[in-house]
């Protein structure tokens, strides 16, 4: 074994996998022929705790799922999903990711889950935001309510509680807050950055193929054979609740005229720069959402999950005006040019993938055409009510 690779030798005598995914798969192997169902399932309650039986724990769920009937794995999973929720403010989070993943394998063999099991899914979604628990649980029991479907206020954008206002007000804008901007009347901005979900109705409604939503762009979207997002074939970011990425200036601007051609009560666009600003800022004029300190952890960026994450994961990510992952998660297309006479448009907000200096609220981005594609880039929306007659 030592001369084939598998094994690496180690001082007195012993020896150590060289791959851990080995050690791993034959570790749920052992365990899952020596175990009843009620001895596996205390085994995840007490080794579910530890985060780095993870993977064996997967590799066990697996095994028994090819061995065992539908409704004896949906059971296991749906006792485990009650012992997290029992537990007071998720206290386990390494068990409920590790829940989280044996739903995934049931979901994957096309199991349906009861009502029930969804329920407490997303009972604990909502659960880990509120207590503000542990990145781990909170980013994929987020990943999992996308699959089985979100019902959190906010994510439809033909619903009220998908809008927070900006009050018409005075606001101080700028790295020095050395700017004046007045918005004269309150404008309504998208309480979340637009889904994948979101621009999949887009999608579905022939919005690459109608050249009236395409007010600029339309030449570059035939010749690139633009017929969605990058996110919907990215692995990772194509959830349906993550920011819709991989879209272009181009696309963001089709998507809000669509809208527009289906919604005779608002008018709907990108927001211009300095209306991001001041619903990031507030007229508190703070530097981030929050305030103006940064605090690791408080929005996705610095590489953190290395991906964007669902939106709202990061409550504390939450601006003056009620919305949510305006510092972090996507840049943010705007309306307005970086500089007259060119085409680049301004990026705002951060990503996923910065710092802290890259994610004030101040920041003006620009390095990428309006054609531009990126795994870090998305948009939100700014309405407002259309004229009487």
């Amino acid at each position: 074994l030592l001369q084939s690779g598998l094994l690496v030798p180690r001082a007195g005598g012993k020896a150590a996998f060289q791959h851990l995914s080995f050690q791993e798969f034959l570790a749920a192997e052992w365990v899952s022929k020596r175990n009843t169902d009620e001895q596996i399932l205390e085994l995840y309650k007490t080794r579910g705790q530890v985060a780095n039986w993870r993977e064996t724990l997967k590799f066990l769920f697996g095994r028994r799922v090819e061995e065992r009937d539908q409704s004896v794995m949906t059971d296991l999973a749906g006792q485990l999903l009650q012992h997290v929720e029992q537990q007071t403010r998720l206290q386990v989070p390494a068990l409920a990711v590790v829940c989280c993943d044996a739903v995934h394998l049931l979901l994957d063999r096309g199991y349906q889950l009861p009502d029930e099991m969804q329920g407490c899914v997303r009972r604990l979604f909502r659960q880990s935001l509120d207590q503000l628990a542990d990145l781990s649980a909170r980013d994929q029991l987020g990943l999992l309510v996308s699959r089985i479907g979100d019902d959190r206020p906010g994510l439809d954008l033909r619903t009220a509680e998908a809008w927070v206002m900006v009050p018409a007000d005075e606001y101080s804008l700028g790295e020095k807050k050395d700017r004046r901007f007045v918005l004269q009347q309150p404008v309504e901005i998208s309480r979340f950055p637009v889904t994948n979900a979101e621009f999949q109705k887009f999608v579905l409604a022939g919005g690459y193929d109608q050249q009236a939503y395409w007010k600029s762009g339309w030449e570059v979207k035939c010749k690139e054979d633009w017929t969605a997002p990058g996110s919907f074939t990215l692995r990772d970011f194509d959830a349906a609740t993550q920011p819709v990425v991989g879209v272009s200036w181009y696309e963001a601007s089709a998507f809000c005229e669509w809208l527009n051609a289906t919604d005779a009560k608002y008018q709907y666009s990108l927001p211009e720069e300095d209306l991001w600003e001041a619903a990031a800022r507030g007229l508190q004029g703070f530097r981030y959402s929050w305030d103006d300190t940064w605090y690791r952890g408080y929005c996705n960026s610095e590489w953190l999950l290395g991906r964007t994450s669902v939106v709202g994961t990061f409550p504390q990510a939450k601006s003056p005006c009620g919305a949510v992952d305006m510092t972090g998660n996507v840049w943010e297309w705007s309306s307005s040019l970086h500089h007259r006479g060119e085409s680049g448009r301004v990026l705002r907000g951060g990503s996923w993938s910065n710092d802290s200096d890259i994610c004030s609220a101040w920041y003006r981005f620009y390095c990428y055409a309006p054609e531009d594609r990126y795994d870090d880039i998305g948009f939100r929306l700014a309405r407002t009510l259309r004229p009487g007659p």
